[in-house]
């Protein structure tokens, strides 16, 4: 296995797809630099808290001119950052100059990069993806959008593309699913994991990652829940599957998750002392095979007649894995990345 740093730019064609949130949250995790190459105002430097205008140098700019390694961010639960500047719109290099910087720099860093691109075909975004081990293209369900789709996957089909679904809605469109399918398929490029649809991203105002560890009342990360959260991100990242809690020991649930799991040989639940109503509806209908969900709470007080919110896949009705690299995967309770 190599040591070599790897390289991913997150690109397309057509903007306000997902990239500066699919790049931020990706690098991340992964523990990269993330290198911004988007000048816009709405780019990855401003969204981290980065202000050129209350800054006299530009390290991105500073870089390329006098042909030093810039020195990454310090970034506290988000990724460390090499800040884009509004005037890199006229100083962008060419797209061989950008790609060898960008190489050199993984270099010095000893670290793999993530590259947030402008929009387009321009000089810079060339270049990184010339300079990519992977380029992930988000592909949110829309006509304009698989248009540009299309026409990227078609022009750039030598380059190591991956498609990633993003902003899908709980139950997405048969139509744009196949659409889908038969861009990927006519050009021989994988498909990773969906992303969710999260009404409140384009409202949130929180510089920290999406995927960073929850944050208590007097600004500690909650070490149990830190790694409670790492545990099953590394769960997820070797089974593909997310890791299932472990059964409660004692009180009403306890009694709920016996009586889910205590079943006569027709498939039915046991009667178990204090069990109500509920729980047995619920619990024979999932004998039957009905999902849990859809039972109507009979014989609840008001207040558990409530539906308890339920994460779902977010990607219900896209295709499983399978030839065509789709696969199913996260979990979303309603909203959009931006």
């Amino acid at each position: 296995m190599s040591d070599e740093p790897k390289i991913y730019t997150v690109a397309s064609y057509k903007g306000g797809v997902g990239k500066t949130t699919l790049a931020s949250e990706l690098a991340y995790v992964m523990g990269a630099v993330l290198l911004d190459l988007d000048w816009d105002r709405g780019n990855a430097t401003r969204a981290w808290g980065y202000r050129t205008e209350q800054r006299t140098n530009a390290p991105l700019l500073d870089a390329i001119e006098s042909g030093r390694t810039p020195r990454p961010l310090k970034g506290v639960r988000k990724a460390d950052l090499v800040p884009c500047h509004e005037d890199f719109v006229e100083t962008q290099p060419e797209p061989d100059t950008m790609a060898a910087l960008i190489e050199r720099w993984a270099k010095e860093w000893e670290r793999d990069v993530v590259v947030d691109t402008h929009p387009g075909g321009s000089p810079s975004t060339l270049g990184a993806m010339a300079a990519a081990h992977r380029i992930i293209v988000p592909a949110p369900f829309g006509e304009k959008e698989h248009e540009a789709l299309e026409g990227m996957v078609e022009q750039l089909a030598d380059y190591p593309l991956m498609v990633i679904p993003s902003r899908v809605p709980p139950v997405p469109p048969a139509r744009d699913i196949d659409r889908l399918r038969r861009i990927t398929q006519a050009a021989n490029v994988p498909v990773g994991p969906p992303v969710s649809h999260y009404v409140w991203m384009p409202r949130r105002t929180r510089r920290m990652a999406v995927s960073a560890p929850p944050v208590s009342k007097q600004g500690q990360a909650s070490p149990r829940r830190s790694r409670r959260w790492l545990r099953r991100w590394r769960c997820e990242q070797r089974t593909g599957r997310p890791e299932q809690p472990p059964p409660p020991a004692h009180g009403p649930a306890a009694q709920a998750s016996a009586l889910r799991t205590t079943r006569t040989p027709q498939g039915r639940p046991d009667d178990i002392p204090g069990a109500g109503p509920c729980c047995r509806a619920r619990a024979s209908a999932e004998g039957d095979g009905v999902p849990a969900r859809a039972v109507h709470r009979a014989g609840a007080s008001p207040a558990q007649r409530r539906p308890a919110f339920q994460a779902h896949p977010v990607g219900r009705g896209l295709p499983g894995p399978g030839a065509d690299g789709l696969a199913v995967a996260g979990r979303g309770r309603g909203g959009g990345a931006s």
